[in-house]
């Protein structure tokens, strides 16, 4: 099996524990909490990365969805080690 030893040139980071999503419209805030040692943020929607953010920025609004529509959006936090596994929540956006 794999052991938990950081492995040079990966990253150990843990997923955000959670993740918001608040549906609008055409768009969706999301938002999560701080993920110790992380520098920076991917967000994905349907598995493509949307927004690149900083270590600081626990918040994307994303934008140009259609109304009534159903999103898959991930957050992963970054490091020089790369992305650590992300947190995935699934939502609707009012018709």
């Amino acid at each position: 099996g794999w052991s938990t030893m950081s492995v040079l040139g990966r990253s150990t980071l843990a997923a955000p524990a959670s993740i918001t999503a608040a549906p609008g419209g055409t768009s969706a805030d999301v938002s999560w909490p701080a993920v110790t040692g992380a520098t920076g943020y991917e967000v994905l929607a349907g598995g493509t990365v949307v927004a690149t953010l900083g270590s600081g920025v626990t918040t994307t609004r994303l934008t140009g969805l259609a109304a009534g529509s159903t999103t898959t959006v991930t957050v992963r936090a970054t490091d020089r080690g790369g992305s650590g596994p992300g947190r995935t929540t699934t939502f609707t956006n009012p018709s």
